[in-house]
């Protein structure tokens, strides 16, 4: 008598490793997208803390225009550190955070972010990771984020500390977060 494995036990165990992958890999998928998440909200919360103590070195108002708040000028990276070179987890290398708040006379918003400050307050995003999920295929990646008709999921933090998780269409500007 032969020994080893026929066709059918071959398939039947193939067949089983089949089912099990499918399966698990849903359960691995969201794991890692919930890793790279959990990434990219410490990475924005480094960002916000070396945001807040510059802006307790300059002792700004609450709300109002960027510079009366006492927040870095854009871009911020000399200003606060090497925190603010962190790159976004799922990201190509050179994509970096998106801030906000820019000086008051290049701000041509509508909103601009003083008005934008005094109407919605500590819930107004300061920084956010716009790539995180819904990232473009190929360069340029400014158009992308211009694009009104893609669908962007975002992380930002405000600046009162808190989370915000939005999915949206849309160009993003700060009248984005209240769609």
């Amino acid at each position: 008598m032969k020994k080893g494995f026929t066709l059918i036990e071959i398939l039947v165990v193939i067949a089983i490793i089949a089912a099990v992958a499918g399966v698990l890999y849903p359960v691995f998928s969201r794991s890692k997208q919930a890793a790279l998440e959990t990434k990219s909200i410490s990475n924005m919360r480094q960002i916000y803390l070396a945001i807040q103590a510059y802006r307790n070195d300059c002792e700004g108002t609450a709300y109002g225009k960027a510079e009366e708040m006492g927040l870095p000028p854009a871009p911020f990276e000399k200003w606060i550190g090497p925190a603010a070179k962190l790159n976004p987890p799922l990201r190509r290398a050179g994509l970096h955070y998106f801030y906000y708040p820019i000086p008051s006379a290049e701000d041509h918003r509508v909103p601009s972010w003083e008005d934008y400050t005094e109407t919605h307050f500590g819930s107004t995003v300061v920084i956010a990771d716009v790539w995180f999920d819904s990232q473009p295929a190929k360069p340029p990646y400014t158009s992308w984020v211009d694009d009104p008709d893609a669908e962007k999921y975002v992380l930002g933090i405000t600046l009162d500390g808190s989370l915000r998780k939005k999915r949206a269409i849309g160009h993003l500007e700060m009248a984005w977060w209240d769609r």
